[in-house]
Order: structure tokens, then sequence, then C-alpha cells
């Protein structure tokens, strides 16, 4: 069968150089073998030409529209409009969500110094830790709200490229962080929370890849320990010890701070996310 051949009919530049709200280009679409040949062959045209979402200045394209054969070509009209999609996304295209939140969290250890006022009888006391009364006893800390940020990718794929390699790599990448820089997030600030995935034409699907991100520290200070250095995901946790007594309030006192990876990390580059 001989090669499909695409010819516009008129001059692209003059139709947009007024910046209306709609445009209707004609294609002749030669050698197709149905009318479904001659709409896939002008969209893929349009997108090599134009954009995986074809624009033309402030117009996006709208619909693909297939008249009767004449002789050996389709008669076909490429619409566009302003602020317009398909209402299905092309294979290959991908779109990009997130989302900012707070959630419940616990916390024992101060952001910075706490202030303590008291009586002129009174000892000079510097708790470490929230909520130490000062009577030997574990602080409980206090809930307070920490931001959560999560990001999301819809991406549209050929089915068969969805191998069971593939969908062994995605299980594997599951609940683990990222451990080479991922969508400009440094490494140990990614955790992939999930992977979804549809089957929506004959040979196309939707896969969405959902993620939450928090940023590594660097340098913390907690009470006399320096230097602490936490990733996005790893747990850190003080020790304390009880010092004082007699005519001093007994405090509980940081001596020591760990930090804990309990995620396992995963190359998410190997998943070929898009955006």
């Amino acid at each position: 069968m001989s090669e499909i051949v695409i010819r516009g009919i008129g001059d692209t530049a003059s139709l947009t150089a007024g910046l209306v709200g709609a445009i209707d280009q004609t294609y002749h679409v030669f050698n197709a073998a149905s009318a479904d040949d001659a709409t896939e062959a002008l969209r893929a045209y349009l997108q090599q030409t134009y954009g995986l979402t074809p624009t033309l200045g402030s117009l996006t394209l709208d619909n693909i529209a297939v008249g009767e054969r004449t002789e050996d070509f389709y008669d076909c009209t490429a619409s566009w409009r302003r602020f317009a999609r398909r209402e299905q996304p092309a294979v290959g295209e991908s779109q990009f969500e997130f989302s900012l939140a707070v959630q419940p969290v616990r916390v024992k250890l101060p952001v910075g110094t706490i202030a303590v006022y008291k009586s002129a009888q009174a000892a000079d006391w510097q708790p470490q830790i929230i909520n130490d009364i000062g009577d030997g006893e574990e602080p409980d800390g206090v809930e307070v709200f920490e931001p959560t940020y999560d990001e999301s990718v819809t991406a549209w794929v050929q089915t068969s490229t969805l191998t069971q390699a593939y969908r062994t790599q995605l299980k594997r990448a599951i609940g683990k962080t990222n451990s080479t820089a991922f969508k400009g997030w440094q490494p140990g600030e990614v955790l992939l929370m999930g992977v979804s995935g549809t089957r929506r034409g004959q040979n196309d699907s939707e896969l969405n890849f959902r993620w939450s991100v928090r940023e590594n520290q660097d340098d913390i200070t907690i009470g006399d320990v320096t230097g602490i250095q936490k990733k996005g995901w790893q747990y850190l946790w003080p020790r304390s010890e009880a010092r004082g007594g007699t005519d001093a309030p007994i405090v509980k006192t940081v001596t020591h701070v760990a930090v804990a990876t309990v995620f396992r990390e995963y190359d998410f580059n190997l998943l070929n996310i898009p955006g």
C-alpha cells in the first residue's frame, strides 16, 4: 500500500494572524484505507507539526472531522478552538497534578529555643523537650500540623509497553524512596505511594503515578547535639537522660540523636515516568 500523504489547503499562518476564537483548517489525506486511518494519520501529522497537544497560537486542536472520500483522498477538517482539548488524550501525552495539605504529627523537639519564665526564687531551667515539666518522666510532646506535598502524573501509553517485566518494576518501586535525583527532588525526598493502570482503548492504557515529598535536612541541632543529617523519609528520634535534682528541677536532656532509614530505595528513573 502507498504511503499516506497529507496536504494542507490554505495558509495556516494567515488564519492565526488575527488571533480569532476558532479556526477550521482543511487537509487532503491521500492513500488512507479508511476514514479512521485518515483521522489517525492527520492527528499524528498535527502532533508532529504542532506538538503532542497541537496548538495554533492560543487555540488547541478540538476535533478532526472526515468527509466523504473524493477521488483518491479524504477531505478532512481540523477544528481549533480556544481553551479546548480532546476528551481522550493521545498516547504519549501526560498530565501533572499536585496538592498541598497538612497532617497531624506528634512533636517532642522544638524548632527553636524554648523560652522559660521563672519566679525570682526559682533555679534556672532550660528544657530541651516539649512538655517536660521537671518530674523526670518522659514528656509526651505536642500534636501539631505538618505540611505535606503530594504530586501525581497521569500518562497515556501503548498497552504493549506494559510488559510483565515493567509491571514487576512497578511492584518493586512502590513504598520506596528515590535513590537518585527525581523530578527535581534530591535522593531520599520522594516516596512512591502508588501506581494504578486502566486499559482505555484497543492498545492504549492510562497510568497514574502518585508520590509524596519530604525535603532533606542538613546540619540539624538538637540540644547539644549538632551536625545531624536527615533525609526526608528517614526517622529521627532523641535519647535523653534525666538530670538535676536537689535544688535544681529534674529535666530530660538530649544526649544522643538517632537517624534510621526505614524505607528501601529504588531508582524511579527506571520507570520512565513522563513530565
